[in-house]
């Protein structure tokens, strides 16, 4: 009689059980084309932080991701998003990034989506801002952290163990890397040789692994239960069916549209937000600063060493910073053309491809302010895209 009481109890523990170690990609199938496209434009903040939706949307091969930051935020009409939903080819833009994500929490992301990254085509957009000496700062990590990415980091046992442990020895200068007892123990544990750590680290493993298979669980559900809308396509009518010539001559006339009051090619919202009432005392402030020497240089190795790894066929972007602002601010041109050949050589020595855009850093409507990409920016970019991804 006892035994049939607890039979619901057991069978509840047993059912917990089940769901909780069984291979979540088992779930794959439950996520549908619809939602894919709808988190492909988007940008959901969980579905960054997140797996599922982005292993399934490059598993289809017919999504072309782009990993950046802030710039992918600002939408018109010229956005990749826009532009390839208007413009129906054989692949759609699959958006990762938001301000603050720079090449450490990328690394972290990409090294989470396991076999289905190898020899997929993608689009990695480089920041200059992202060079200051001390790269990433903590709260811009901490805004973008995913404790699933860190752990399946460490049970990842099939990456490039160097890789992996020089990955691992810079995360633990995060707080939100250390904090986490059980994380910090898996990390030290591999990239320390004392036995201290190793004991330690085998310690937390059992607790950590049950942890990295709820946070998956989590995923899988989030993204279940997530409301997505579908994207509404902007000034259809002016873009649909033209040629990059075209569609350059009307970015053109739309710089020209929103740039009105200033000599900088800034748009005239941010001129008159940031810049109009202290643009005097703004003269020469960026005389002190350097992308030439930051330890976002490491990250972005990181970055490098595991695409080429996975044999990923990905395009870099070289985002310039606005000549003309620079040089009104005091960054000379020498130190940008240091930090463009630096990044430019670092990059192609990896052996990937640069779009390299710095030599337009003078070009009206390139950008819209003084570091996010712009009208015709965005056209030259989508351009390279179809291009990169034709390629055979």
């Amino acid at each position: 009689m006892k035994a049939v009481k607890r039979f619901p109890f057991l069978l509840s523990i047993f059912i917990f059980i089940g769901v909780l170690f069984f291979p979540v990609k088992w779930l794959m199938p439950f996520i549908d084309e619809e939602t894919l496209y709808h988190h492909a434009s988007e940008q959901n903040p969980e579905m960054f932080k997140g797996v599922m939706i982005q292993q399934k949307a490059i598993e289809t091969d017919n999504f072309f991701p782009i990993y950046g930051s802030s710039e992918l935020s600002s939408m018109s009409q010229f956005h990749p998003t826009n532009h390839f939903i208007v413009n129906e080819k054989n692949f759609a833009p699959f958006i990762y990034g938001k301000g603050g994500v720079q090449s450490l929490v990328h690394f972290l992301n990409l090294s989470s989506l396991d076999e289905q990254l190898e020899n997929k085509k993608i689009v990695f957009i480089l920041s200059p801002q992202w060079f200051v000496p001390g790269g990433i700062d903590q709260d811009s990590f901490a805004s973008n952290y995913s404790p699933l990415h860190a752990y399946k980091l460490a049970f990842n046992f099939k990456m490039d163990k160097n890789i992996k442990k020089e990955a691992m020895k810079r995360l633990l200068e995060f707080n939100e890397i250390r904090k986490d007892r059980k994380l910090r123990y898996l990390y030290e544990a591999q990239t320390n040789s004392d036995l201290f750590s190793k004991i330690k680290g085998a310690a937390m493993l059992p607790a950590a692994f049950i942890y990295k298979n709820i946070l998956e669980k989590k995923d899988f559900y989030q993204t279940i239960i997530s409301k997505s809308k579908e994207f509404s396509v902007i000034d259809e009518k002016n873009i649909k069916d033209k040629s990059y010539k075209e569609l350059l001559n009307y970015a053109e006339q739309i710089g020209e549209t929103q740039v009105t009051n200033n000599s900088y090619s800034l748009q005239d919202d941010y001129y008159n937000k940031y810049i109009n009432e202290k643009h005097d005392e703004l003269k020469n402030y960026l005389a002190e600063v350097s992308y030439s020497a930051s330890v976002e240089y490491e990250d972005l190795q990181l970055v490098l060493d595991l695409l080429k790894e996975k044999r990923v066929d990905a395009i870099f972007v070289s985002v310039p910073m606005n000549g003309s602002w620079y040089d009104y601010g005091g960054y000379s041109k020498e130190h940008r053309a240091e930090y463009y050949s630096k990044v430019k050589k670092q990059v192609e020595s990896s052996g990937f491809p640069v779009l390299d855009l710095t030599e337009k850093e003078y070009e009206n409507y390139l950008l819209k302010d003084v570091m996010h990409l712009g009208w015709k920016g965005w056209v030259y970019i989508n351009e390279s895209m179809e291009q990169h991804w034709n390629k055979k």
